[in-house]
């Protein structure tokens, strides 16, 4: 197999054994355990975390963050808020994640993964919202899209959930990001584009 020159870090391989941390080893990374193979991918790449819903026509939420991350060359990792049935024409359903849940996706990738930026979409519910400002690291840039309505004009937000995103959100966020509509809403008046 293709061998590399592996030089391993305690902090990013805490589980490796001390006497491979004390040289460098000249290893196949094929025999390596598929742990380790993840970790060494991750940190070839910066890491992103979306916190969003999921887009069953995959042209939103999630799935459009993944592919950008991915086509930027940046490892994504994910947190579920929601699950909508939705396509190009329209949302035909959404149910939100439960927020013990969504605590538990975010607690579980801040534990393992070197978070450089994270991106905020559909929170949906405000039991969500005060999850992530809960276990937010204040030291991670915030990218805050306060997602609240479809293309097709749906709503994807509760109505309790836009004043806990401006209370909670607005004041750690690095950068705050709606589109025309959003942004009448959260002004409570109508936004004209000239």
């Amino acid at each position: 197999g293709c061998l590399i020159f592996l030089n391993f870090r305690l902090r990013l391989y805490p589980s490796t054994p001390l006497v491979m941390l004390r040289r460098k080893e000249k290893l196949s990374y094929h025999k390596l355990p598929p742990q380790l193979k993840t970790k060494i991918l991750m940190a070839s790449y910066p890491i992103a975390l979306t916190i969003a819903g999921s887009d069953s026509g995959g042209c939103a939420g999630i799935q459009a963050d993944l592919k950008t991350f991915s086509a930027l060359g940046v490892f994504g990792a994910s947190v579920i808020t929601a699950i909508t049935a939705q396509n190009t024409m329209g949302v035909y359903d959404v149910m939100a994640v439960p927020s013990d849940i969504v605590r538990k996706q975010l607690k579980a990738v801040l534990d393992d993964f070197n978070i450089g930026a994270i991106k905020v979409g559909m929170l949906f519910t405000k039991e969500n919202v005060l999850v992530l400002k809960e276990l937010y690291n204040k030291k991670i840039p915030l990218v805050l899209d306060p997602v609240m309505i479809s293309t097709s004009g749906n709503s994807l937000i509760l109505d309790q959930t836009i004043e806990a995103i401006k209370q909670e959100l607005f004041p750690l966020a690095t950068i705050i990001t709606p589109n025309l509509n959003e942004a009448s809403i959260l002004l409570g008046r109508e936004i004209i584009s000239t």
